[in-house]
């Protein structure tokens, strides 16, 4: 199950057209959703006009192909033991298991977050920060510019 979900978004998923969704067997793709302008779109299941991943850049979605590549690579070339295991073969075969795993080796996460409130998965301008601090929009005009009230970011 883990390999095939690895070999499916590393070798057959279209990342440039298509949505990643669980509703339906058939792909969606980005233009009819028009989300063609970002590297990633994931819909939301509860929420099917909400990119989960609107706030990927394309230098995140590179190092997240790149990932799933690597992954398949790496879990692709290990063999399950034949033996039964005891505990110092368990430890050594989860090490194995695990060796190329780096939670670390990313790209800086800082121009992929919200400058406001340092959460990932938004803007600014889509910032709940922004909403509970009584942020709005100017009423009967075409700029988005905010008019804040209180005391200010």
């Amino acid at each position: 199950l883990w390999f095939g979900f690895l070999d499916y978004f590393s070798q057959r998923f279209d990342f440039a057209s298509e949505v990643i969704q669980i509703r339906r067997r058939e792909p969606i793709s980005k233009l009819d959703k028009g989300w063609q302008g970002r590297p990633i779109a994931i819909e939301d299941p509860f929420e099917l006009q909400h990119n989960l991943s609107s706030g990927v850049h394309l230098r995140t979605m590179i190092y997240i192909q790149r990932s799933f590549i690597r992954s398949r690579d790496h879990f692709g070339r290990i063999r399950l033991p034949v033996r039964p295991l005891n505990d110092y073969t368990i430890d050594t075969f989860l090490n194995n298991l695990f060796s190329a795993c780096h939670v670390n080796s990313g790209p800086p996460l800082a121009r992929n977050c919200c400058h406001r409130c340092k959460q990932i998965g938004h803007f600014v301008e889509n910032c709940p920060l922004s909403q509970q601090k009584g942020h709005r929009r100017r009423s009967g005009t075409t700029t988005n510019k905010y008019v804040f009230h209180g005391d200010g970011c």
